[in-house]
């Protein structure tokens, strides 16, 4: 999945919490929160450090509208099928 695709499915405030964190310009539309995110991704921002710079809840619902399953265990983003998802939180709420 491209990362422009997935951002889509992000909300306008969504993004920018984002570009906050990343400490980048909130100004402009969607499309141009969007851009200036991909573009800071491929200046050499890390995938992981782009999700960290959303709020938990945001990402999961971008991550649902688009199919596919993705969990925050232990402060590391983890893609996965249903059945691991689950195994991951129940492991977070032996861990809390």
């Amino acid at each position: 999945m491209i990362l422009s695709e997935f951002l889509e499915k992000c909300r306008s405030d969504d993004l920018a919490h984002a570009l906050r964190g990343l400490g980048l310009p909130l100004t402009g539309n969607k499309p141009d929160r969007i851009t200036r995110i991909v573009d800071h991704y491929e200046g050499g921002t890390s995938t992981k450090e782009i999700l960290s710079a959303f709020r938990v809840e945001d990402v999961r619902r971008a991550a649902k509208a688009v199919g596919i399953v993705i969990a925050a265990y232990r402060a590391r983003w983890v893609v996965c099928n249903h059945r691991q998802q689950k195994r991951l939180d129940n492991q977070c709420h032996k861990d809390a």
